[in-house]
């Protein structure tokens, strides 16, 4: 994802929490926002991402999980954007990355966490409440926002996965038979999902009673958090090309 051309030098999806952010006056932004204009102001002098792609266990496991479940649990409604970037109609310096999109319908983002981040976002989810996991999920709501805006669609949803236990030798076998990844020269990211024992991995134990693998949080996007966003991409933009101080 670093090195897609079309995220450099443009404010993404994943980012937005920072560009909301606002400062102690009304009307003046925070520190969080004056931090991400400066990296991509230097990211599109520079040409390339600021960041280095350093991928760890948790970062694999979550990639693999999700082509797992649009593979083989559904989701046919829904293309499988993955890695596209898709630059906004209007505002050229805005991008994002959905991992879901329902043309013309709605976006949806996949979390597939180890256990302690998937029952913290599991807990919200299962209130139910969007100003609940507005607050409790700020950067992925407006992550998912910020997509609704981009594919210009009125609904979201968060997808939060974890197998359970009973299904990791299933998920060992469809990586040994599927081959989803077809890439030799990176199925060593995985190799520790052959390796580990069981309770290394993330599961759900077959028996629990409050969680379930697959849990979703659908939503209608408020039209005021979409012009709110909009008028954050345009401020920030008006930055990219000059070396006005941020304020």
């Amino acid at each position: 994802m670093i090195d897609n051309k079309e995220r450099i030098g443009r404010f993404t999806s994943s980012q937005m929490s920072r560009l909301m952010s606002n400062g102690r006056g009304a009307g003046t932004v925070g520190a969080p926002f004056k931090s991400y204009v400066s990296e991509k102001r230097r990211e599109k002098r520079l040409g390339r991402s600021l960041s280095l792609n350093k991928g760890n266990r948790s970062t694999a496991w979550g990639e693999i999980m999700e082509i797992y479940l649009v593979q083989k649990l559904g989701y046919k409604t829904y293309s499988h954007h993955g890695k596209i970037t898709t630059v906004h109609p209007v505002h050229k310096y805005w991008a994002g990355s959905p991992d879901l999109v329902q043309s013309g319908v709605k976006v949806a983002d996949i979390k597939c966490f180890e256990p302690d981040n998937f029952t913290k976002l599991a807990d919200v989810i299962l209130q139910n409440d969007l100003e609940v996991f507005k607050k409790e999920y700020n950067s992925e709501y407006w992550q998912l926002v910020s997509n609704a805006c981009i594919h210009q669609v009125d609904k979201a949803e968060m997808v939060l996965f974890m197998p359970s236990y009973s299904e990791l030798d299933y998920i060992r076998k469809w990586m040994n038979e599927e081959e989803p990844e077809g890439d030799e020269s990176s199925k060593w990211k995985y190799r520790f999902i052959f390796d580990a024992p069981d309770y290394e991995l993330p599961y759900i134990p077959d028996d629990c009673e409050v969680y379930s693998p697959l849990m979703t949080f659908e939503f209608e996007v408020p039209k005021e958090d979409k012009k709110a966003l909009e008028e954050r991409v345009i401020l920030a933009s008006s930055y990219l090309n000059n070396d006005k101080s941020i304020v």
